[in-house]
């Protein structure tokens, strides 16, 4: 399954599943949090799908640092240990 949301405010996908990302839009740094399940892989992604960086994460809580990224929206694919998907947008000023 895989949930899509938009920007600024926290998503509760149908299942109860609540997955954080602040702050948005960034300076480069934000916070990934997920409130029910261990986050398992990070991936993000420009809006043309291309991978800019993927990171292999065991927990609830992980930090991304994009302060290298030219500014843009970027998509971070959140994939948790059950197997679920959600894709955040990231605005990073």
């Amino acid at each position: 399954t895989v949930h899509v949301s938009g920007v600024g405010i926290p998503d509760f996908a149908e299942q109860g599943e609540m997955i954080l990302l602040y702050p948005n839009p960034t300076d480069g740094q934000a916070i990934i949090r997920s409130e029910n399940g261990l986050i398992s892989e990070i991936s993000i992604f420009d809006l043309a799908g291309k991978l800019i960086r993927n990171s292999i994460v065991h927990a609830y809580q992980t930090e991304i640092d994009l302060s290298s990224a030219a500014p843009a929206t970027y998509l971070v694919q959140i994939k948790l240990e059950t197997g679920e998907k959600f894709v955040r947008k990231l605005i990073v000023k």
